[in-house]
């Protein structure tokens, strides 16, 4: 799995970074910041270079061909001048979720068959 081409991206500001496989179904992309895009505040959706932390979260994401596709996302919080320690803004992942906004969608446009 590590030299895989992948196909698309879809996580504006992360480049994927390391593939693993976690077992015969499932794999892993750790994500990690694009150095050429700044991130921008939550709050005011203002650009913002200055990191206070970051927290990693491991999101789920649509499939990846046939493995279930986790997402290991270092998620920052800014130091905003004008709206002070805030989330980076994602407009792939809102704020609380486990799920990644594609995921989601697809989930609802494809619900079960009883």
């Amino acid at each position: 799995m590590p030299d895989a081409t992948f196909p698309w991206t879809g996580w504006e500001g992360f480049l994927p970074g390391h593939f693993s496989r976690l077992s015969a179904s499932e794999c892993l992309i750790q994500l990690q910041p694009d150095p050429s895009y700044t991130p921008h505040c939550s709050g005011c959706l203002q650009a913002c270079s200055l990191i206070h932390d970051v927290n990693v979260r491991r999101i789920r994401d649509r499939d990846l061909f046939e493995y279930r596709t986790w997402l290991e996302v270092p998620v920052r919080r800014l130091r905003c001048p004008r709206c002070g320690v805030r989330r980076e803004a994602l407009s792939w992942l809102s704020v609380y979720s486990r799920l990644t906004e594609r995921l989601r969608q697809q989930a609802e446009c494809n619900p079960p068959e009883n």
